[in-house]
């Protein structure tokens, strides 16, 4: 059930920074990263809501669009709400974006680096990240411990909301291929067909470049993910100034990328203009589709560990072969 939003005080705020970049995290919410700035332009390519003065404090459960909509945060047991699918916790109810976004986490820092954690609530689980800073990369590594005597699917999303503007190309590895999840007016078909990546043709036969961000008049809203992917990399480039931000992770164990369009068309009455390129652990949304008809998520052994990581690399890029090369 969604709570009542906070806006009494300023949330406690945790910075790492170095010559390059400045990162600004608030564990009170979820350890949201609010800011990623690269110093040499003071760029911040994250996206911020426009129609909020202030941050809002979620309560367990709620409606992640009813808030901030911002920002990066980590979705984790499950990014769709449903309910867990099988025993020993079938039936447990897992929240809108997961449980980790609208609860607070402990942090302290080692060093230079930040060490956040946070125990589940519907299942067992403790779920941890570090944060540091190698020149202009954030390396983000995960780890979550399952607690019980039973293995534990789940899903894993990286979910960074980034500010771009048109124009803007979204890079993928050679020979990605994407399939819908959603389409605003069944555009791009309906969830489960199969697109080629970057140049797609639609149910009605028109063509689309999906990789580069259409203007905001048109109002295009999509979710999609790729299909499993042969090289754990993604990125964003803007075409008018060479900045982007370039996502490294391991295929293995990170083998897909959600794609959140939200280019002028969500939601209705106060549309954003913003994307999401999303390293995730299995698709679709819900955990409980992944499991019974994608066979598509993570597993955390009995009693064991499973762990990752991810890096952001935010950057000037002096051309699409070099983010590619880059990301090699």
């Amino acid at each position: 059930m969604q709570t009542q939003g906070d806006t009494s005080r300023p949330f406690q705020e945790v910075v790492l920074e170095n010559d390059r970049l400045k990162v600004v995290i608030l564990p009170e919410l979820g350890a949201k990263m609010t800011r990623l700035v690269r110093k040499a332009t003071g760029r911040d390519f994250l996206c911020h809501n426009p129609y909020l003065p202030r941050l809002l404090k979620p309560g367990y459960g709620s409606a992640f669009d009813a808030f901030d909509v911002s920002g990066f945060d980590e979705c984790f047991p499950t990014i769709g709400a449903c309910r867990y699918p099988e025993d020993p916790w079938a039936g447990a109810e897992l929240p809108d974006h997961g449980e980790l976004w609208a609860v607070p986490w402990q942090c302290r820092r080692e060093g230079d680096r930040l060490h956040f954690e946070v125990e589940g609530r519907a299942l067992p689980y403790r779920f941890s990240m570090q944060v540091s800073l190698d020149g202009e990369s954030v390396v983000l590594d995960y780890a979550v411990a399952n607690r019980s005597p039973h293995p534990m699917k789940v899903l894993w999303s990286s979910h960074p909301l980034l500010a771009f503007p048109p124009g803007s190309r979204i890079l993928l590895p050679e020979g990605a291929r994407v399939v819908v999840g959603e389409s605003r007016g069944l555009r791009l078909g309906r969830p489960g067909d199969t697109l080629n990546w970057p140049l797609a043709t639609a149910p009605d036969g028109r063509k689309y470049d999906l990789s580069v961000l259409a203007p905001p008049y048109l109002g295009y809203v999509d979710k999609l993910y790729t299909a499993r992917l042969r090289e754990g990399w993604c990125g964003i480039r803007d075409a008018s100034t060479g900045e982007g931000v370039l996502f490294t992770f391991p295929v293995e164990k990170v083998p897909y990328v959600g794609l959140w369009l939200d280019l002028g068309g969500w939601p209705e009455g106060q549309p954003f203009y913003q994307i999401a390129l999303e390293p995730c652990s299995g698709t679709p949304d819900a955990l409980d589709e992944a499991v019974r008809d994608w066979n598509s998520f993570a597993v955390v052994p009995a009693r064991g560990e499973l762990s990752w990581s991810l890096t952001m690399t935010a950057a000037a890029f002096e051309s699409e072969e070099a983010m590619k090369k880059a990301a090699r």
